[in-house]
């Protein structure tokens, strides 16, 4: 048995220390102190190794980790998150040469990995050296693209660098002021004024210190467009498909034009039970009522099958819904409280393979006293009532193709009935085991 008391002391007292001297007259001491699970607490030193003091002093570094300042002493934070920018307090602002500031330490979450940072500016410079190692050589390729009121950098990876700083000046060789401390080989500096030319230089850094800065590059933003040539080649044309001039619910509209596919979709199919024709209105009007509003019909799939024999005759293809949500209505009687939904008195089960729950046969006058409804049958009934059609096997000059279901992640606003009020995402219905969706839907000659 693991004493984890015992294991908590040892992490406590264990301190890990990383000291960088020297390649740009300064070192930067800095130890995790403390640790526990979801934080650590860190202490940094800094000492002048030049022969001048500083007068004010910027450290900056970066986590390559989750890692996030809550609190920290001795200096004052001006930069959050991954890149972290410290500045001197208003007592530890001074370091004589051969001087040093210590006191300085903070506490910070960590959920991931807690790697000590590879390497720290101080004003501008990178404290290295002691650590062994050679600093990088200075970045080549360096290029620079300009966009709208951006430059988009890009640079050849220096071996053995951990850091890089980018610099910009509007003034060709500097001064240059940093913008950024990227890790990977490219940088976007953003917020830039159109009209302005931008001068760039890129140096490398890793724990042994800093390298030269790389060849300047310049670039001017602009809201100009790029020219772009569009070439139309009628010999490489191809046909597209005939099923993309449609509309929703096509006979409702008075002199229609004529479209080629028509759909059956909307609120009122997701709760559409096939077996009784009875639907839900969801979030239309009610609302959430349960009704004959589909049909009146007490033929199963009566709501489906006119609509489909009506787009033939008009020579038209179909685009119908099958449910996916989970539940459908189990009656007529009008409005659903979604005070504490779903309410499964109101509601029946949609299963997507009926041999998973039932060894009966498919039927056209399925029995509407069961707990469930099932989506192969409904399509292999809607066959039937088209006997020889080849519906959905796509040998037909008008075919009819399946909807899954009508915009699931706002269930929970259009069928709070059903749904409840949390949101999926359109993944789910197709993905979830309880769906039963996986190769479940019948379909001619496609078991």
């Amino acid at each position: 048995m693991i004493n984890f008391r015992f294991l908590s002391m040892l992490l406590t007292f264990c301190v890990f220390s990383f000291s960088s001297t020297m390649a740009q007259n300064c070192s930067v001491s800095y130890s995790i102190t403390n640790s526990w699970p979801g934080g650590f607490q860190a202490g940094i030193s800094i000492t002048n190794a030049g022969t001048t003091a500083i007068n004010g002093w910027t450290l900056q570094w970066q986590f390559t980790g989750n890692q996030q300042v809550n609190n920290l002493w001795g200096g004052i934070v001006s930069a959050q998150g991954e890149n972290i920018t410290v500045t001197n307090a208003n007592y530890d602002g001074s370091i004589s040469a051969g001087g040093t500031v210590s006191g300085i330490g903070f506490v910070a979450n960590s959920s991931g990995a807690n790697a000590i940072p590879a390497a720290f500016i101080l004003n501008g410079n990178v404290c290295g050296g002691a650590n062994g190692g050679r600093p990088p050589s200075a970045p080549t390729g360096l290029t620079a693209t300009a966009g709208n009121q951006q430059v988009v950098l890009a640079w050849t990876a220096s071996s053995g660098a951990t850091l890089y700083a980018v610099k910009r000046s509007t003034t060709s060789g500097g001064p240059f002021a940093q913008v950024g401390l990227p890790t990977t080989t490219s940088f976007t500096d953003t917020g830039l004024t159109n009209g302005t030319t931008y001068f760039y230089v890129v140096s490398a850094s890793n724990s042994a210190g800093g390298s030269p800065n790389s060849a300047q590059v310049s670039a001017t933003p602009s809201t100009q467009l790029a020219n772009v040539t569009i070439t139309i080649d009628p010999t490489r044309a191809h046909p597209i498909s005939p099923w993309i001039y449609g509309m929703n619910i096509f006979g409702n509209i008075p002199n229609p034009p004529h479209f080629t596919i028509n759909r059956m979709g909307g609120n009122r199919w997701t709760a559409y039970n096939w077996e009784t024709n009875a639907s839900n209105a969801g979030s239309d009007f009610g609302p959430y009522s349960n009704d004959n509003f589909l049909s009146s019909s007490s033929v199963s799939g009566e709501a489906v099958r006119p609509t489909i024999a009506a787009d033939q005759a008009a020579g038209m293809a179909t685009l119908m819904t099958v449910q996916l949500q989970g539940l459908v209505s189990a009656d007529e009687n009008g409005n659903v409280s979604a005070a504490n939904p779903p309410d499964l008195k109101r509601f029946k089960t949609v299963v997507g393979k009926k041999s998973t729950v039932s060894t009966a046969p498919f039927t056209i006058t399925p029995l509407i006293a069961d707990a469930n409804v099932f989506m192969d049958e409904f399509l292999w009934a809607i066959d039937q009532k088209f006997s020889g059609a080849g519906m959905f096997a796509g040998s037909t000059a008008l075919p009819t193709f399946i909807s899954l279901d009508n915009e699931p992640e706002l269930w929970n606003s259009t069928h709070l009935e059903v749904q409840g009020p949390t949101r999926i995402t359109s993944e789910r219905p197709v993905s979830q085991p309880g769906y039963l969706w996986a190769g479940a839907l019948w379909l001619p000659g496609h078991l």
